[in-house]
C-alpha cells in the first residue's frame, strides 16, 4: 500500500475534490492542552468546540456549522499489536486509534444523524447543501505512533463501499458507518510528524451529487519506521455538521513512499458477509441467521405494490434483512399468515431467541420500527409525534389502504384476469371512496408547512403506510389526474428523491425473475 505525505500551501486540494484537507492552527494553548488530553467535558465544549467552529467556518465559508460529537483517543502499549496481516485491536479497551478502513456514516446513517440533531429544522436544511465534517487533531504531536491515514476520494469506487450495521449488545442497531474493500488504484495521504497545531479535515458526508469526493475513506496505520520508544499516539476528533459550500485548501505532495498497510473489510468474516448480502433476494424459505426474512411474491405489474412497504423501511433503517420469494399457495406459509398473504416477517427475539411471526403490511411496518428505530425517527419523538403517527397509519390502514385494494383488485378482473365479473357498481362505490380519501389526504398536505402525512418536517410510518395508493403513478394506473391534488403531487416527488424508495422502486418489478 503506497502512501503520500503531504504538506501545505502550493498545489490545489480542495475538500471537494479529494475529500480531506490539513490546516496550521495555532489556538490551541496548553491550558487548553491539559483539558484535551484530560478529556474535560465540562470544559471541552465551552472551550474547544467554539475554537473548531471557527476554523470549520473560516474553511467551509459556512453558514452555519453544528458540533455533535467528540472523540479523544489515547492509544494504550498493549492495545495494538504489530500489524502482520490482521488488525488485532482489544475491543474492550475503548477510544483507541482506528486502525479499520471506514467513514464513519454512511448515506442513510448520515441522514438519520441529521435529522436527530436538527431535528425541525432538518427538512429545510437539506433542501440546500449540507455536509458532515470531521476534524481532527493529534494532541501529543509529533506523531510517531499510528498515523491517521486517509485517502483521496476520487481513487474510491463505489463498489468498494458497503454500508455496515453497528449492533450494541448484538441485536440493537446503534447506527450505520460504510467499510471499504480493497482496490489497487487507491490512493493514500498522511501527514508525517503531524503536529498538535495541525489539523485534518475529513469529509464524512456530502448532499451534493457533482462533487469528485465524496466520502473520505481514513484509518490508523503502523508506520514501519515507528522508533521503539515513540510515544503513544492521543487524539481528538470533532464531528460537525455544516451547511456551506467548501473553498480550495492547497496541499505540495512529498515523493510517494511504500510505507505501509492499513486493514480493509475482510469478506471472511460473518459479520461483514451478512453486512454485503443485506436485502439480497432468495427464492424459497430459508433458515434464521440473524438477518430479517421479508416473505414476497414474485413480481407483476401490481402485485409488489403493498408489500414494498416493509422493504422501504427496511432499507431505511439499514436493519440486516433478507427478501424471501415464496409461493404463497404452499401449506407451510400457513405457519406465517392465516391467509398466506404477502407482506410477512419472521424474526427472532435477541433476548430469548424466540421465533417471531408479524403479518400484514402495517404491522411489519411498526414491528420494524419497534425493533430497529431507536431513535424515533420514524415512530415519533415524543408523545405529540407518537399520537399522530398513530393514527395517520390506522387511518390509512382501514380507509385508503383496503379501498384503494379492492378498487384495484375488481379493475384488474374478479374473481380472475382470465375470466373477469364486470360489477360496475362496485367499482363505482369504490371509485368515489378513494376520491374521498385522497381529498382528506390533500387537506392535510395543504395545512402551512405540512410537507408530510403525520408531521411537517419529516416523513413517518404514516406516510410509508399511505405509499404507494397515493403515488402519481398509481393516479395514473386508475385513470385520474394528480394534479387534481396538487399538494399529493408534490408529497410524492418528496417521496421519490428518497435513495430507498428509488431502489425498491427499481428492484420490485425483478423479484422472482432472476
Amino acid at each position: 500500500m503506497t502512501f503520500i505525505s503531504p504538506w501545505s500551501d502550493e498545489q490545489e486540494n480542495p475538500l471537494d475534490t479529494h475529500g480531506f484537507a490539513f490546516q496550521r492552527d495555532p489556538g490551541v494553548t496548553d491550558d487548553l492542552s491539559g483539558v484535551l488530553r484530560n478529556n474535560d467535558s465540562d470544559r471541552i465544549p465551552l472551550e474547544y468546540f467554539p475554537l473548531v467552529e471557527s476554523l470549520v467556518k473560516q474553511k467551509t465559508g459556512a453558514s452555519k456549522v453544528v458540533v455533535f460529537d467528540h472523540t479523544v483517543r489515547r492509544r494504550e502499549a498493549d492495545s495494538t499489536a504489530k500489524y502482520d496481516g490482521e488488525v488485532k485491536t482489544d475491543l474492550k479497551k475503548a477510544m483507541q486509534p482506528a486502525a479499520m478502513v471506514h467513514c464513519d456514516q454512511s448515506f442513510v446513517g448520515s441522514l438519520r444523524r441529521i435529522y436527530k440533531i436538527m431535528g425541525a429544522e432538518a427538512s429545510e436544511l437539506l433542501k440546500n447543501r449540507a455536509q458532515i465534517i470531521n476534524v481532527w487533531r493529534p494532541l501529543n504531536g509529533p506523531v510517531e505512533d499510528w498515523p491517521l491515514a486517509v485517502m483521496d476520494g476520487r481513487s474510491l469506487k463505489e463498489e468498494n463501499t458497503h454500508a455496515t450495521n453497528l449492533f450494541k449488545h448484538q441485536y440493537e442497531l446503534q447506527g450505520q458507518t460504510v467499510s471499504i474493500s480493497h482496490s489497487p488504484e487507491q490512493r493514500w495521504y498522511y501527514l508525517s510528524h503531524q503536529r498538535s497545531d495541525e489539523v485534518t479535515f475529513i469529509k464524512i458526508w456530502d448532499s451534493k451529487e457533482d462533487v469528485e469526493a465524496k466520502i473520505c475513506a481514513h484509518a490508523a496505520f503502523q508506520h514501519p519506521n515507528t522508533p521503539a520508544n515513540a510515544v503513544l499516539r492521543e487524539s481528538i476528533e470533532v464531528s460537525f455538521e455544516v451547511d456551506a459550500l467548501f473553498t480550495t485548501l492547497t496541499l505540495q505532495y512529498a515523493n510517494g513512499h511504500d510505507l505501509g498497510r492499513v486493514a480493509y473489510l475482510g469478506t471472511n468474516n460473518m459479520a461483514n458477509d451478512a453486512c454485503l448480502k443485506n436485502g439480497e433476494v432468495v427464492l424459497g424459505d430459508l433458515e434464521y441467521d440473524g438477518r430479517v426474512i421479508l416473505y414476497i411474491i414474485k413480481a407483476d405489474q401490481t402485485s409488489y405494490i403493498n408489500y414494498i412497504k416493509p422493504l422501504i423501511l427496511a432499507r431505511e433503517l439499514g436493519c440486516p434483512h433478507v427478501l424471501s420469494v415464496i409461493d404463497t399457495r404452499d401449506e407451510w406459509f400457513y405457519a406465517v399468515h392465516p391467509e398466506r398473504m404477502v407482506p410477512s416477517l419472521k424474526d427472532q427475539d435477541p433476548e430469548t431467541s424466540e421465533k417471531v411471526i408479524v403479518f400484514e403490511s402495517t404491522a411489519c411496518l411498526q414491528y420494524l420500527a419497534e425493533r430497529f428505530d431507536k431513535d424515533g425517527f420514524w415512530r415519533g419523538t415524543t408523545v405529540c409525534e407518537k399520537g399522530a403517527v398513530l393514527s395517520w397509519t390506522a387511518y390509512q390502514t382501514a380507509a385508503l389502504g383496503p379501498t384503494a385494494k379492492y378498487w384495484l383488485y375488481f379493475l384488474r378482473g374478479y374473481p380472475t384476469r382470465q375470466n373477469p365479473i364486470q360489477l360496475p357498481q362496485t367499482i363505482q362505490k369504490l371509485h368515489d371512496n378513494v376520491l374521498k380519501q385522497w381529498d382528506i389526504m390533500e387537506k392535510r398536505l395543504s395545512e402551512p408547512g405540512q410537507n408530510y402525512v403525520a408531521l411537517k418536517e419529516r416523513p413517518t410510518l404514516a406516510d410509508l403506510s399511505y405509499f404507494p395508493f397515493a403515488m402519481p403513478w398509481m393516479f395514473e394506473f386508475l385513470g385520474v389526474d394528480v394534479r387534481d391534488w396538487p399538494h399529493i403531487e408534490a408529497w410524492g416527488k418528496r417521496m421519490l428523491e428518497r435513495p430507498a424508495i428509488k431502489h425498491i422502486l427499481e428492484a420490485a418489478p425483478k423479484y422472482g425473475h432472476m
